[in-house]
């Protein structure tokens, strides 16, 4: 889940470079990617496209990634993202 509403470059920074740790990892070759943009209801937030490429998203080569646009307001988002992360599961 990425807070789509900060705007502290050090934490966008920290969360990028822990994605990439933790994608490196053995355990996690191959697996899904799922990111939620989250807080896409408020004012002046980071759109998807912006959170693709503050994550350095578009980098990520070998695996399923997915990323969606969610808020509190509107749950319907989340559940589209836990569709396709299941329709990765069967694959």
């Amino acid at each position: 889940m990425f807070d789509s509403a900060d705007k502290d470059q050090e934490r966008i920074d920290l969360a990028r470079n822990e994605l990439i740790w933790l994608l490196e990892q053995a355990e996690m070759h191959g697996m899904p990617l799922l990111v939620f943009a989250n807080k896409q209801d408020l004012e002046k937030v980071k759109t998807v496209d912006e959170v693709t490429k503050e994550l350095n998203l578009s980098e990520i080569k070998g695996r399923q990634g997915h990323i969606t646009g969610t808020s509190s307001q509107d749950t319907k988002s989340i559940d589209v993202g836990l569709e396709w992360l299941e329709k990765m599961r069967l694959k």
